[in-house]
C-alpha cells in the first residue's frame, strides 16, 4: 500500500515514512524486545485507518519470521532475517 505513495522515507533510526496527512516511525526497542511504532496525523481517523493498517503489515511479516525463542534451534542462525527487506 505505501509504496504507490509519494513519501519521504528514512531509515536513520528504524523506518520513517512522511505522507502528507500522516507520518509513522517504526524501530526496534534498544533496551527491551518489542517493536516500537509511533506515528501522527492530522485528524484521529486517519491516525486510527492508518495504524491499523501498519500494524496488520507488522503482525503478516513477524508471522512469516523464525521467533526468538527458535533461531538458536539446529538450523536456524540469531542473524537469519536481519537483511531481509520488506515493501511498504
Amino acid at each position: 500500500k505505501y509504496a504507490k505513495r509519494k513519501a519521504k522515507v528514512s531509515n536513520i533510526d528504524g523506518l520513517t515514512m512522511e505522507f502528507k496527512d500522516f507520518w509513522f516511525n517504526v524501530r526496534s526497542s534498544s533496551n527491551e524486545p518489542v517493536l516500537r511504532l509511533n506515528a501522527e496525523a492530522k485528524t484521529k481517523e486517519i491516525l486510527k485507518k492508518e495504524v491499523k493498517v501498519i500494524e496488520s503489515i507488522i503482525w503478516k511479516i513477524s508471522k512469516s519470521q523464525t521467533p526468538i525463542s527458535k533461531r538458536n534451534e539446529k538450523g536456524h542462525s540469531g542473524n537469519r532475517h536481519r537483511n531481509k527487506k520488506h515493501d511498504f
